[in-house]
């Protein structure tokens, strides 16, 4: 029995293979759940669904370029299209600071860094609506349609202002949606500090310090179910912003398709 490999065949599935791990270890909505087995799993699974054989067997010097080019493409992809997760993030690390939870922070693995209580629970709850919403079927769509935009062995024109311009709005839309997610709950507190400082002015032998932190905590914990309660509205729209980056991103990635 022989077994026979074909070489632009194995290079297209390594091309592919790259531009999909670089997505995965790249994307805030995908690496920090996965494992690095899991990883290693997906950018495999999808990168043979997305492999194609190249026209001819390329040198070691092209192949190394290609790769990198597909490296440089998946990273970009992946970092935007889920950079919009982050709002939820801000929203939850802005109660914390404003609940008084901020002495609470513990290592979250996922993220190799110190993550607050709301902070970690309206990231997680976010992406696990993205992903029980059928979002990880855009990004894969993404990434499929980016191999039809720039071939596994293309090259990779950046429309670097337009880019540039998608980031920067990208990342005030970013910081205004959050600010906006937490504003019910930032206006409860703020009421309860109001009461606390006029319970202070006409009771001055309270302590407010001692009676205000408990009370502050109980405040943003019933106002923040509010708010997780209004997340499955807010799911699918999130998958919907989700798939308009990855097409900004591949017209600024492509600029001339």
């Amino acid at each position: 029995m022989e077994l026979s490999l074909d070489p632009a065949a194995l290079s297209g599935f390594l091309l592919a293979v790259i531009r999909v791990s670089a997505f995965v270890v790249v994307s805030p909505l995908l690496s920090p759940l996965l494992p690095w087995v899991a990883k290693l799993g997906v950018s495999v699974a999808v990168g043979l669904a997305l492999a194609e054989p190249l026209a001819a067997t390329p040198g070691l010097a092209e192949l190394i370029g290609w790769g990198l080019v597909n490296a440089v493409l998946g990273g970009i992809l992946g970092y935007m299209s889920g950079i919009l997760v982050y709002l939820f993030s801000i929203a939850g690390g802005l109660l914390d600071v404003q609940g008084g939870l901020m002495a609470g922070r513990i290592v979250d693995p996922a993220f190799g860094a110190e993550s607050t209580a709301f902070n970690r629970l309206f990231s997680n709850g976010a992406v696990a609506l993205f992903i029980a919403g059928g979002g990880y079927i855009v990004l894969v769509r993404g990434l499929a349609t980016s191999v039809d935009v720039v071939a596994l062995d293309g090259a990779l024109t950046l429309a670097t202002e337009a880019l540039t311009t998608q980031a920067i709005e990208l990342s005030a839309r970013v910081f205004l949606l959050g600010f906006e997610l937490a504003l019910p709950v930032s206006a409860a507190l703020f009421l309860t500090e109001i009461t606390l400082g006029l319970a202070s002015r006409f009771a001055p032998q309270m302590n407010v310090f001692l009676v205000g932190l408990p009370l502050k905590n109980l405040v943003v914990i019933l106002a923040a179910s509010t708010s997780v309660l209004a997340f499955s509205g807010a799911g699918p729209d999130l998958i919907v912003a989700t798939e308009e980056v990855m097409v900004d991103v591949l017209r600024a990635l492509a600029p001339g398709s």
